[in-house]
């Protein structure tokens, strides 16, 4: 009759560990047998485009507003003071340069 305690804890912790499973959601399962079970729903980590989104826009905003401040010519000579001979610096470069976008934006202001 030992054992019996031995068991019923045991059920007692794999019973907690599938609630714990099924907190983060659920969907109903039909097994073989015609029995409604629930199992856990797993949920896979989405990239947050919203975010990076954001953050494209923000940059954006601030090269617009550096275009606007230090004015065509001298923006022009800073972004070929950054452009050197480093991948890196070419890249930054010609991300930093006045496109067409940035030149219509800045002529808004």
């Amino acid at each position: 009759m030992s054992c019996e305690p031995e068991l019923f804890q045991k059920r007692l912790k794999r019973i907690s560990k599938n609630h714990a499973r099924l907190r983060g959601g659920r969907k109903a399962v039909v097994t073989k047998t015609g029995l409604i079970v629930a199992k856990p729903r797993y949920s896979q980590a989405r990239f947050p485009f919203s975010a990076l989104l954001m953050v494209i826009a923000v940059a954006f905003g601030l090269k617009c507003y550096i275009y606007v401040q230090d004015g065509a010519k001298t923006y022009e000579a800073r972004v070929a003071q950054i452009a050197g001979d480093t991948l890196p610096e070419k890249f930054g470069a010609w991300l930093l340069q006045a496109d067409p976008a940035t030149v219509a934006i800045s002529q808004l202001f």
